[in-house]
């Protein structure tokens, strides 16, 4: 969860204690899963790639920092 909550920071140059799991993507942090319109978004997408490969897949029903974290994780813990 820490390396995930790190994504975030790195991607949005935010320390990482501002960022709460409650934090809505869109409203809160500006990023709304659309990687080919927004540099924030496609960095934050670049750095979980990097970091977790192509084991896990972006769900665009992810509202917040915690469904992120609980989707990515589940998907990697699964191996879908």
């Amino acid at each position: 969860m820490i390396s995930l909550i790190r994504a975030f920071e790195e991607a949005l140059e935010v320390d990482c204690g501002k960022i709460r799991l409650e934090d809505r993507l869109k409203k809160d942090l500006s990023l709304d899963g659309d990687t080919t319109t927004d540099n924030a978004d496609e960095a934050f997408y670049q750095l979980l790639k990097e970091k977790y490969g192509d084991s896990w897949v972006w769900n665009p029903s992810w509202e917040t920092v915690g469904d992120v974290i609980s989707g990515i994780g589940r998907q990697i813990a699964s191996g879908n």
